[in-house]
């Protein structure tokens, strides 16, 4: 097993081309890029030790976010491009270690995706969400985090249902859940509205309301869980029946519109909320 210094030095090796190329662009200073590589050292020889509590990470975390903001204002500033060292894969390296060490924090989870999803980085948001809705799918944040993400991100309502009909099975009692779940179905149902609107007036080029901008979704695995819990959701939505999967119509008029345009969704999850509750 290796050392907390031979886990250290490893750590600060492989940093160290990032910061030459720093120091050569000269975005920073030779005394500056000393300062840096220290503080890398204490934090490195910090969290590699033994019984080493989230704090440590947290604050390792913050320093290499608030680096990583800093080098890039510094490099916009002075017209530097192209630099071969990103800066955000250091970021990703520490969370990814400190989710190893505390892999039941769901916040820290939360951080980690949340940094993801800001740096743009899609197929990491997935990976992110696959690992921590198999370990916490009794976390209720995460499933709220995944719905949102999905369509407010990427306009995928289809993926969005998925999510929040799915952690409505191992939370079937948690109400910012289904709380989230009719917000959303409110929130798509105002869009084919105002989608429609804009088409019958004869304007071109209005936005569908549910698109698939972020084909990294798909690789996002889910864990099934218990189907019982999601009962009183599936009755709901069997009773207007629409399927959780509908797309919608062109027509404004609800006397021919289908279920979905005049609010049967809506009013299934709401009819879900009062039962469960």
């Amino acid at each position: 097993m290796a050392s907390v210094s031979d886990a250290a030095r490893f750590s600060l090796e492989t940093s160290a081309p990032e910061l030459n190329e720093l120091l050569n662009k000269k975005i920073f200073n030779r005394e500056q890029i000393n300062k840096i590589a220290r503080a890398r050292s204490d934090f490195e020889h910090h969290i590699n030790a033994p019984g080493t509590g989230l704090d440590k990470w947290n604050r390792y975390i913050k320093y290499e976010t608030t680096f990583l903001k800093l080098r890039r204002e510094r490099a916009r500033k002075m017209g530097v491009k192209g630099l071969n060292h990103a800066g955000a894969g250091r970021v990703f390296r520490v969370f990814d270690g400190a989710v190893r060490k505390f892999p039941g924090n769901v916040d820290l989870w939360l951080d980690y995706v949340k940094f993801a999803e800001h740096e743009k980085a899609f197929s990491r948001v997935a990976e992110i969400l696959t690992r921590a809705l198999r370990l916490l799918a009794g976390e209720s944040k995460l499933w709220i985090y995944a719905g949102r993400y999905a369509y407010g991100t990427h306009r995928d309502i289809n993926q969005a249902r998925q999510f929040l009909q799915r952690g409505l099975r191992f939370n079937s009692k948690d109400l910012d859940l289904w709380l989230t779940y009719l917000e959303l179905e409110m929130k798509y149902l105002d869009s084919i509205w105002a989608r429609q609107e804009l088409l019958s007036g004869g304007i071109g080029g209005a936005p569908e309301p549910s698109s698939r901008d972020g084909p990294e979704l798909d690789k996002i695995q889910l864990p099934v869980g218990p189907m019982a819990t999601s009962n009183v959701l599936t009755k709901a939505l069997d009773a207007t029946k629409v399927g959780p999967y509908d797309t919608n119509s062109v027509t404004l008029d609800p006397s021919t519109a289908p279920p979905i345009v005049n609010g049967a969704i809506p009013e299934a999850v709401f009819r879900g909320i009062m039962t469960a509750f």
